[in-house]
């Protein structure tokens, strides 16, 4: 989806692109040269909101950011302003801090400060309240009676790295039909790592066994 808006100043045409694609916004200004924001369409709980700038005009942009929304029908849960001055021919990022949201509507809204640099945008973020990934290694793929079953529980955040807020995972093994054979309520995880191991039985029971994890707000069997 797009939408140009085109506008005349005494100096030069500018243009308004807005779109949103592949996970990001982009609002780009006038032909040759411009200002452009870059930053993503999605909005999660305790993730930072970042948003980059560039501005190739002669001359600075200072612009008004503004973060809000919250519960549909409740009081707002963020509502942030930044101010900054993107210094012509340059880039600049700015980010917000992001608590533990709820699901809801909101937005950004990127302003202008400047009454000869026109621009008013809205966007609408969706909200994802995933905000980590669970993945579970195994040392070898098909497991024998009396074998030692070794494993390993990887959590990441939603940039791929070890998932600092995360301490702990729930780690269930069940059996074929479903029993439970071990649990680790409290895995403490480093560096976004638990591993452990199970001596299995001489006799167990066979077919195929399944790991369940808990991290966060996250499950993955």
């Amino acid at each position: 989806m797009s939408l140009v808006t085109r506008f005349v100043t005494n100096r030069w045409m500018m243009w308004l692109l807005e779109l949103l694609i592949i996970g990001i916004f982009i609002i780009g200004y006038c032909e040759g040269q411009g200002f452009s924001a870059i930053g993503p369409n999605t909005i999660r709980p305790n993730t930072p909101y970042s948003i980059s700038f560039t501005n190739s005009f002669p001359c600075h942009a200072p612009v008004d950011v503004t973060l809000q929304g919250g519960p549909i029908g409740c009081k707002l849960s963020i509502n942030q302003t930044i101010s900054a001055i993107v210094s012509r021919r340059t880039g600049k990022s700015i980010s917000f801090e992001v608590g533990n949201i709820a699901k809801g509507d909101y937005k950004v809204l990127v302003r202008s400060k400047d009454v000869g640099f026109p621009f008013n945008e809205e966007i609408d973020l969706a909200y994802d309240g995933k905000t980590e990934s669970i993945f579970i290694l195994l040392d070898k793929p098909v497991y024998k009676p009396g074998d030692v079953l070794k494993f390993r529980i990887v959590v990441v955040d939603v940039n791929t790295r070890p998932a600092a807020d995360i301490k702990t995972v729930n780690v269930t093994l069940s059996d074929a039909n479903g029993n439970s054979i071990r649990r680790w309520p409290f895995g403490k995880l480093q560096h976004g790592v638990f591993e452990s191991q199970v001596q299995l039985a001489s006799s167990p029971t066979l077919g195929l066994w399944s790991f369940t994890v808990i991290a966060g707000r996250s499950k993955a069997s």
